[in-house]
């Protein structure tokens, strides 16, 4: 499988268990996602190999910041900053 249909295929998986709750700010988080993918799409296949190994070098770190726990919390920190 090729680095843009894995990231592809995470991106697709996070946005259906996002569709799933029904909330407003999810569907916008899935519009995004729909983004991310055309960009993806984009890429060349060395810089989606580049982009997949630098996700998985740091994994732990994208998790909190992709899904984080207190989702209102983050968002207060956010822009607060």
């Amino acid at each position: 499988m090729t680095a843009k249909k894995v990231l592809i295929e995470k991106i697709e998986e996070y946005s259906k268990s996002l569709q799933s709750s029904g909330s407003v700010n999810n569907q916008l988080i899935v519009m995004t996602l729909d983004d991310d993918i055309e960009q993806i799409n984009q890429l060349s296949d060395a810089s989606a190999e580049a982009l997949l190994f630098t996700i998985r070098q740091h994994e732990d770190r994208f998790e909190n910041v992709i899904a984080p726990t207190n989702y209102t919390a983050f968002l207060t920190s956010v822009t607060e900053h």
